[in-house]
C-alpha cells in the first residue's frame, strides 16, 4: 500500500506520492498550489480530507499518521 506524505518546506505545502495513479497525484498537487497562502494547518486538513475520500489509503503526515489514527 502506498504512502501519502506531506512535508512543510519553506511557508508552502509540498506533497508527493507514491504509488497512486497520475490523475491522483495531479488533483492532489492542485489542491495544494491553489491554497499554499492559507494558514498550513488548514491546506493539511483539506488535503487530508481529499485524500481519503479519493484513495482511502494509509496517509503519512510529517511523522507518522495512519489513515484512521485520528479517529
Amino acid at each position: 500500500m502506498a504512502d501519502q506524505r506531506v512535508e512543510f518546506k519553506t511557508g508552502f505545502l509540498c506533497a508527493w506520492t507514491s504509488g497512486l495513479s497520475e490523475v491522483g497525484q495531479q488533483d492532489l498537487r492542485v489542491q495544494v498550489a491553489s491554497d499554499d497562502l492559507v494558514e498550513p494547518s488548514v491546506i493539511l486538513l483539506r488535503v487530508i480530507s481529499a485524500y481519503i475520500k479519493t484513495q482511502e489509503r494509509r496517509i503519512t503526515i510529517g511523522e507518522t499518521f495512519q489513515y484512521g489514527s485520528w479517529n
